[in-house]
């Protein structure tokens, strides 16, 4: 028995995504996934699903839902103002619906991607491995497509009989600042074709303040600033493999960062490519973010990363049937990351 969302509005951009469709480039599909996994990850763990599980992202201006059936969710990533039946609720943290409850949500006031879990994971096609929408290609529930008005989705959990539930909010010191007018850093790994760049262009690239312009989407984020100079006719090169946080460098000499749902291959040469820890940042930035560039080596890139794997491994989830604990809670207070509200 599940609980059905239904949508009295579809938001901006809403779809459905997980960690992505990993193992299939080389068949021509992209990776997909939610733009920002640091957010679906802790959306997730607040209640109770597996790390990549798939959540509801939503682009900008979120969704209008009615939940049929109760309902264990939480909301993270961009501020859009939620509410359920017209009282604001707080983000990062466990909530229960009831039947009938209306979760809304609106323009975003900091950040660009909100992402809604509920407990249980939604029962959605699984292709290629993934649950995750990628409308371009056509895959995922409703063929890929966003979410419109009158769609539902069902989740597979229902909390009827259920007892003693637990909630859990994330410590403020660990929820990411999106702040509008705040300079985003994002770190870099050089190339794989910064011999493709004068010695000009690249200062240029890493001293240079870029702003995210209205060419953002899920594929990859167009950035104006100073002209990157190219080496003569190395504006082009033979189409090769490309990567999520690959940042080409076309003959207009203007950087694009290469999204979730980038095309496998390309012609344009590689400056630099975004740290994983970092591609969470680009997910949150809209037109007019201002971005800089900082240079680090594969070493740290790598190290990073590690650290927000650890991060993660502090939180030992799993479910009890009979009473519907969400963490741990020897690892929980060891870890000291959550902390239990009280309700």
């Amino acid at each position: 028995m599940g609980v059905d969302l239904v949508f009295r509005d579809g938001g901006y951009f809403t779809t459905i995504q997980d960690l992505g469709r990993w193992g299939n480039q080389s068949l021509g599909f992209c990776i997909s996934g939610a733009m920002d996994q640091f957010a679906l990850k802790i959306a997730n763990l607040l209640v109770g699903n597996d790390l990549g599980e798939a959540c509801i992202e939503m682009t900008f201006k979120g969704a209008e839902i009615q939940f049929k059936g109760e309902a264990l969710i939480a909301l993270t990533g961009a501020d859009m103002s939620p509410t359920i039946n017209n009282e604001p609720i707080k983000q990062w943290q466990t909530i229960k619906v009831n039947s009938g409850d209306i979760l809304k949500l609106k323009n975003v006031i900091t950040g660009f991607r909100t992402y809604l879990s509920v407990k249980g994971g939604f029962d959605v096609p699984i292709v290629l491995g993934s649950k995750s929408s990628t409308p371009r290609e056509k895959i995922g529930v409703f063929g890929g497509r966003a979410i419109r008005k009158g769609d539902i989705i069902r989740a597979n959990y229902n909390l009827v009989n259920k007892v003693e539930l637990k909630y859990f909010q994330l410590k403020k010191e660990y929820i990411p600042k999106y702040y509008d007018d705040n300079i985003k850093k994002i770190r870099v790994i050089d190339g794989p074709h910064s011999e493709c760049f004068t010695k000009r262009g690249i200062e240029t690239f890493y001293n240079s303040l870029f702003s995210v312009t209205i060419e953002n989407d899920r594929t990859g984020y167009r950035l104006e600033g100073p002209t990157i100079e190219h080496k003569v006719d190395a504006g082009r090169l033979i189409s090769g493999a490309i990567t999520t946080g690959a940042i080409q460098v076309p003959g207009s000499g203007k950087p694009i960062i290469l999204t979730a749902e980038h095309r496998t291959h390309g012609g344009y040469p590689i400056i630099a490519t975004v740290a994983t820890v970092d591609l969470s940042v680009i997910g949150q930035s809209k037109a007019g973010d201002k971005i800089k560039f900082e240079l680090i080596d594969l070493k740290e890139a790598i190290s990073l990363l590690k650290k927000e794997s650890e991060f993660f491994k502090n939180f030992c989830v799993y479910v009890d049937d009979f009473n519907l604990k969400l963490l741990n809670v020897h690892n929980y207070y060891e870890s000291n990351l959550f902390k239990e509200m009280e309700v």
